[in-house]
């Protein structure tokens, strides 16, 4: 892991972290051992379609419907989610006025801490699950809206939010082992395209963003 391998959301966590250790060398060090621990530097540099890969799976096996009609929408997780995995949800916080974490917020991090990336897929799931039905009934504009504010919504107005939270994450069942499972179809789906021709766009089958040439993500649309 190298430290210059930064991204946008990256401010927020040090900004999260900085108002627990109230020190910037002790916030720098928190900073990079968290990237370590959790293998961070894969995601912001070029794994992300990954993860949406593996949410956009995880939202079919579990709001089956939901996700059909999002994605006859032409809607995928790329573009609500990644502030979810880029941020861990810290994004949801106003700095710089020294706003207090939510308690929901907390509660992702102790168990993000404890358990790893299912927390945050699971989170994901939670929200997706409060929306459910108003997204159902939305166009693209109104979910692509109500999907950006999301997170903060339901983090910072609902008092009962992190019993809510901890009794869904009880009921889903979102283990490492079944994360590995769709990251090898997802490489196991890349390989196979690069083998049959290098020059070829994929089109994840679940989602609507795609890979170019140059391993970039993009729009299925413009991809070139």
């Amino acid at each position: 892991m190298c430290i210059r391998d930064s991204c946008q959301g990256m401010h927020f966590i040090a900004g999260f972290l900085f108002y627990f250790c109230r020190d910037e060398e002790m916030t720098f060090k928190a900073l990079v051992q968290l990237l370590k621990k959790f293998n961070m530097s894969a995601l912001l540099v070029q794994d992300i379609p990954r993860y949406f890969f593996q949410m956009d799976c995880l939202s079919f096996i579990y709001f089956g419907e939901l996700s059909e009609y999002l994605k006859n929408l032409g809607i995928t997780s790329c573009l609500y989610s990644s502030t979810w995995f880029l941020t861990l949800f810290t994004s949801i916080l106003s700095f710089p006025k020294d706003e207090a974490p939510s308690a929901a917020l907390l509660a992702v991090w102790d168990e993000f801490l404890l358990q790893g990336w299912s927390v945050v897929f699971k989170t994901g799931l939670f929200i997706l699950a409060q929306l459910h039905d108003k997204l159902l009934m939305l166009g693209f504009d109104d979910v692509m809206i109500l999907l950006g504010k999301a997170a903060r919504v339901i983090f910072t107005q609902d008092l009962d939010v992190s019993h809510k939270l901890r009794k869904f994450w009880e009921e889903v069942e979102v283990s490492d082992e079944m994360l590995k499972v769709i990251s090898k179809e997802y490489d196991d789906a890349f390989e196979e395209i690069k083998r049959e021709d290098s020059e070829l766009q994929w089109v994840i089958p679940e989602g609507e963003y795609c890979l170019n040439k140059n391993n970039v993500m993009c729009n299925a649309g413009d991809c070139g």
